[in-house]
């Protein structure tokens, strides 16, 4: 929530890298893992993510 409050919105992988050290798009903590994480905080009302989370920004 920080990185995305210092940035207006981030792609899936420049933020997965900032999230976790060992995000890799194809590993265990890949898109998959990310596409849950932005879809729990999405259900919360907390992040918008466009264009199947080609890009994600907090909700405003």
């Amino acid at each position: 929530m920080r990185l995305l409050g210092e940035h207006d919105e981030m792609a899936p992988d420049a933020l997965g890298n900032r999230i976790r050290v060992d995000y890799a798009p194809g590993g265990e903590h890949g898109c998959e893992w990310f596409r849950g994480l932005v879809d729990d905080l999405a259900d919360d009302a907390l992040v918008q993510a466009d264009g199947g989370a080609v890009v994600v920004s907090l909700r405003r």
